[in-house]
């Protein structure tokens, strides 16, 4: 849905036991905070407050809400559903307020697919193309670049859409062309530092 933004979030704690323990204090968080906001529990503005990493809702963006926590062995992920952008500072800055004496690595993959909107701290990511074939009705160039969604690289999608479109023009082009004349979103994922959304 245009305007929503989709943000997996992963906290790297190095430690299972840790990992837990991040988890269950960001569960706690989610209740309601005597703000009414239309969210429920998982608002991120509960969080904000909850954790006391801020005093107000205010102090940090928090339009959205924390849809998923779950632990997989050393880290943390969470799903993030916030308007127009990531807004990761309630749950990031919550969990450093209330582990001081640790040091996490944070990583995140934001998308927001009606805007053709793509962005990462993490380098794997960067530099990739992700595929979304959803509106593609042309069955031709279904069969080569497949069906759904997925990440792939600027050497492999050249040359399937070169070879499709029988043509030697460049990527930039040929994702056009797949945009224009057939619907799809071709989107290369760009790198914005994780300090950008945690504000």
């Amino acid at each position: 849905m245009p305007n929503w933004c989709s943000t997996f979030l992963e906290i790297e704690t190095g430690d299972e036991s840790l990992a837990k323990k991040v988890s269950d204090k960001i569960e706690s968080w989610c209740h309601e905070c005597g703000v009414e906001n239309g969210f429920g529990d998982s608002w991120l503005g509960n969080i904000a407050v909850n954790s006391s990493a801020f005093s107000n809702y205010s102090d940090v963006s928090c339009r959205g809400t924390l849809e998923e926590v779950r632990v997989e062995g050393t880290k943390v992920h969470c799903i993030v559903y916030s308007a127009w952008a990531p807004q990761l500072g309630a749950i990031v800055c919550g969990v450093n307020h209330a582990f001081p004496e640790e040091t996490f690595e944070y990583h995140y993959d934001a998308e927001e697919p009606g805007c053709c909107f793509y962005c990462t701290n993490r380098s794997e990511l960067v530099g990739q193309y992700h595929v979304d074939t959803f509106g593609i009705e042309n069955e031709a160039l279904l069969e080569q670049i497949g069906d759904g969604q997925y990440d792939a690289d600027r050497k492999w999608l050249t040359g399937i859409l070169q070879k499709f479109y029988r043509s030697h023009e460049s990527l930039e082009i040929l994702i056009d062309r797949v945009e224009d004349e057939e619907g799809g979103c071709i989107t290369r994922w760009e790198f914005e530092p994780i300090g950008s959304y945690i504000e």
